[in-house]
């Protein structure tokens, strides 16, 4: 049994085996890459890779309780400084499970908490795998992995599109959510090949790191070129100042290297791709500026911060973040009137803060957000402490995994994604065990020169594994009770027959009934089969858990009239004014409602303050509502004095007050 358990050991070792697990990994990262039916209305749960890290987690884990025949296994820690962020994280863990009982919604504040106890496995997983093998090199084979696979479908995507307009939003849109993860990497991987003795290993990484700062950049992504910049700097400048000098002319060669590739890059990006914009031109060119800019950013930070101050000792609730947002836009909109960015986003739906920082706060309060900054800083003074006691001579890879932390944390102030999507988190997990290790390695050297502390014991026990193993088959559980609930409004959503639809609805809600995509989707079902009391309960329903926008908010208000709750219809506009005051839609909506019910002078209101907003969008939104889309044309062309249909704002509201033909019935019965 010992012979054979050693040699499923070695065999598990070798590098081989390594590569596979490390390919499968990448795998994962990447998997929302693929496409898979998804309803068409956007949900503020995922599932992909947090279903399939806690699948990949278990099995290792299972493999770990065999291996180990549910033994004690210990490794030592030099510093209490990791004790006292362990405890600062599971703190962290609990003031989140314990925000269900104030969210409105339990199961997003349960997936936060589950996600970040993933988090912490995966460190002391990777943390762990470093302690005992001596070795990073599956963790960057895995970014290696990641890194080629996201750069050729983004090279892929930009060179088979067609035209200006889908050659900006599209790639954009599709791997900006990756650009977080990939310039995390990328310090890592240009300072690591500094590290390399043999000359064609410090070349092929370097090549791995330039891939992926290119992968940035295409993305053209602001946040995460300007964090990249800010990391690579500090980064080059700390191993310059802090290395041994036989890797000081190295540095110097990967700086200019890397300079060289940025400006190359930024001049010749236009001609290489159907002159779609670079980083730099899509962040200071006027023309490319549209409600992702900064504007839209700072707008988002401004309901955050309104959001602390409504609920400033615990927050809204973990992940509730896109469930409140209205109230306190609504809220933030009678405080400040006059701002110019009211009119920002009213036809899509703001699901994060676009700052990690401040959403922790909003959520979870300032408990909550004080923890977490209890976190970073010990973090901070740790490495600061290791840093001053080792005289500040430090091995390029504790200087470029601290400045791929670095880069996570400074595009977490502008990204909308962070720790909320699952890769780009364990990406920087399994960096910041890294720097862990490397620290604890100065530790280390410097209790063999009679200086350090003694070493803390980590177990890793039966308790704890099973307590990890738990975690992880719950995080499936959710995960997959999600990702059916979504295949089943899908499956709703391309049904022809409306029975057939219905049925996959409730199996939908059964699995997940706070999946607001099921109830709009089922609403606009209703609504479209003239089922109007239903319609409304289900869009009522999806508004309230987050699916608000003018355009929800004026199908709710028909499906209210027409069911003849006129006063619910009402109330269900002035609120859409409330929140979105800058609306032209919302006013010329609420204002062709209140002359319908006779209120003539507040419709002599609202009209003058969309005329004073826009007078050819007012004058265009009452004439295409009060006409139809065919009347309101033919006026448009004989007057020439207001917006035509075509032309007005938000273009999907159009799709309400389309004349409708009645067209033979064909279906079989």
């Amino acid at each position: 049994m010992l012979v054979n358990k050693r040699f499923f050991i070695n065999k598990f070792k070798d590098s081989k085996n390594y590569n596979l697990l490390s390919l499968v990994f990448s795998l994962i990262l990447v998997v929302v890459l693929v496409r898979l039916p998804e309803p068409a209305t956007a949900s503020n749960y995922y599932w992909r890779v947090e279903l399939l890290i806690s699948i990949f987690l278990l099995a290792l884990t299972t493999f770990y309780f065999w291996k180990n025949k549910f033994s004690d296994i210990h490794f030592g820690l030099k510093t209490k400084f990791l004790k006292f962020i362990t405890y600062f994280i599971f703190l962290f863990l609990v003031w989140s499970a314990l925000s269900v009982f104030w969210s409105d919604s339990w199961r997003l504040s349960i997936l936060h908490t589950l996600t970040w106890s993933i988090y912490l496995i995966l460190f002391f997983a990777t943390l762990l795998f470093v302690e005992k093998s001596k070795s990073i090199k599956p963790l960057v084979t895995i970014f290696t992995f990641t890194t080629i696979i996201i750069a050729i479908n983004c090279v892929f995507d930009y060179l088979t599109i067609e035209g200006l307009n889908a050659s900006i939003k599209y790639p954009r849109i599709r791997y900006s959510k990756f650009a977080e993860m990939i310039v995390t990497i990328a310090p890592f991987i240009w300072i690591f090949s500094i590290y390399w003795k043999n000359g064609r290993n410090r070349k092929l990484f370097l090549s791995i790191g330039a891939l992926a700062w290119f992968t940035v950049m295409l993305t053209t992504s602001k946040g995460a070129f300007i964090a990249g910049v800010c990391s690579f700097f500090i980064c080059f400048f700390l191993t310059y100042l802090f290395s041994n000098k036989i890797y000081k002319r190295r540095i110097l060669t990967t700086a200019f290297l890397w300079l060289l590739l940025t400006f190359s890059f930024q001049v010749s990006f236009s001609y290489l791709f159907n002159k779609v914009p670079s980083t730099v031109q899509y962040a200071t060119e006027a023309k490319y500026n549209n409600k992702e800019t900064a504007s839209f950013r700072v707008f988002t930070w401004k309901i955050s911060a309104e959001m602390l101050s409504g609920n400033p000792i615990v927050g809204v609730g973990a992940n509730n973040f896109g469930i409140h947002l209205n109230e306190f836009r609504k809220k933030y909109a009678v405080k400040n009137s006059t701002d110019k960015d009211h009119n920002l986003s009213e036809d899509y739906l703001i699901l994060r803060a676009h700052n990690e920082y401040l959403q922790i706060f909003s959520e979870l309060g300032l408990i909550g957000g004080i923890i977490f900054l209890l976190i970073t800083a010990s973090f901070a003074v740790w490495i600061f402490t290791a840093f001053a006691k080792n005289r500040y001579k430090i091995s390029p890879v504790l200087i470029g995994s601290l400045g791929s932390v670095i880069a996570f944390l400074i595009s977490s102030m502008f990204s909308s994604f962070s720790f909320r999507l699952m890769q780009n988190g364990i990406v920087f997990t399994m960096i910041l065990a890294i720097l862990t290790h490397e620290i604890l390695k100065l530790e280390k050297k410097e209790t063999k020169d009679g200086t350090g502390a003694s070493e803390n014991k980590i177990p890793i026990n039966k308790p704890i594994l099973v307590t990890a193993s738990f975690i992880l088959i719950i995080t499936v559980f959710f995960s997959f009770m999600i990702a059916v609930s979504n295949y089943y409004v899908y499956l709703a959503e391309n049904s022809p027959f409306a029975d057939e639809a219905f049925d996959k609805y409730d199996k939908s809600i059964f699995l997940n009934p706070e999946n607001s995509s099921a109830y709009y989707s089922r609403g606009m079902r209703y609504f479209s089969e003239k089922k109007y009391y239903e319609s409304s309960q289900n869009l009522q329903k999806a508004a309230k858990l987050g699916q608000g926008t003018v355009i929800s908010y004026s199908y709710l208000a028909e499906a209210y009239e027409k069911s003849g709750q006129i006063k619910k219809a009402e109330n269900t506009l002035r609120e859409s004014v409330q929140i979105f005051p800058h609306s032209i839609f919302a006013r010329i909506r609420l204002a062709v409602l209140l002359k319908k019910i006779g209120k003539n002078d507040e419709f002599e209101k609202h009209m003058q303050i969309a005329k004073t907003l826009d007078v050819g969008h007012a004058k265009g939104w009452y004439y295409l509502i009060t006409l139809g889309s065919q009347k309101a044309f033919l006026k448009g062309k004989k007057d020439g004095d207001f917006n035509l249909p075509s032309s007005l704002l938000p273009r999907e509201a159009n799709l309400q007050f389309l004349d409708k033909r009645e067209l033979p019935d064909t279906a079989q019965k």
